[in-house]
């Protein structure tokens, strides 16, 4: 397992057990994030549908938000607080998983995505900095970081998310 910190790593094995029984089901996983955190998610999907570590199967893992024209057009017409909700919508159907990427996971676009991917009856893995939200819910796993500053959470992030898709490739090819 990819060294992160002590509690953290239990949490990745749930985070990893939740999407492998999640594809075990034949359904997908999709990601967002902000900024450096959508670099995170979308790095987080290349892993999983592409290669990690070596030439295994392909996962579908979709980042939500990378289609500017979409984005821009959700954005204008209903505002940033929405964009990631109406993509969950459109796209995450029951039995998925989403993942999502904040430091502090209190923006109101963040929230509503939560909302709407609980209400689509999917997972959730909320991947916070040290002091962000954790929400409530079955279908939600927290893994809170350690650190609470931007750039350091972001390297964790990446810790994180390379523990997680370890966890994944390796249970899916045994």
């Amino acid at each position: 397992m990819v060294t992160t910190c002590e509690g953290i790593d239990r949490k990745v094995s749930e985070a990893s057990e939740m999407i492998v029984q999640c594809l075990f089901r034949g359904n997908r996983v999709f990601t967002f994030g902000c900024g450096g955190q959508m670099a995170n998610a979308m790095h987080f999907a290349a892993e999983l549908s592409g290669k990690f570590e070596h030439y295994e199967d392909s996962y579908p893992c979709i980042c939500l938000g990378t289609n500017v024209v979409e984005l821009t057009a959700i954005t204008n017409d209903f505002g940033w607080d929405t964009v990631f909700e109406r993509l969950i919508r459109a796209q995450v159907g029951s039995g998925d998983v989403v993942v999502g990427f904040s430091v502090s996971g209190h923006g109101d676009y963040y929230g509503a995505a939560v909302d709407a991917t609980l209400d689509k009856k999917a997972g959730f893995i909320n991947i916070v900095g040290a002091d962000g939200r954790g929400y409530g819910g079955q279908k939600v796993l927290t893994i809170k970081g350690q650190w609470s500053s931007t750039p350091e959470h972001q390297e964790e992030q990446l810790r994180i998310l390379h523990g997680i898709c370890l966890g994944v490739k390796k249970e899916m090819r045994l």
